[in-house]
């Protein structure tokens, strides 16, 4: 009998960080190479959806070497309801 899948832990990057690396990475495949993301999750991000907690954290590594903002604000905890919550802790 097949494990039961554990839920994933999803994070929310904050939209004004989302604007600001917008404004400065540039097209798909700019996207891709400097914050190291693949292009479905990058319009998760842009569109404001929760994605997985290593991508959120990938994300933010790159975004801490290429963008002069600050990094450890940019991520917003999921609650992990259906209703798709947030939490900013």
């Amino acid at each position: 009998m097949p494990r039961p899948r554990r839920p994933q832990a999803m994070r929310y990057i904050r939209p004004e960080i989302v604007r600001v690396v917008a404004g400065r990475t540039g097209g798909r495949d700019r996207i891709m190479q400097t914050l190291s993301i693949s292009w479905n999750s990058w319009t998760k991000i842009a569109a404001g959806n929760p994605v997985r907690r290593s991508v959120a954290e990938r994300f933010r590594d790159r975004v801490r070497q290429t963008v002069p903002i600050d990094p450890d604000t940019c991520l917003i905890d999921f609650a992990g309801g259906g209703d798709g919550a947030r939490t900013d802790a």
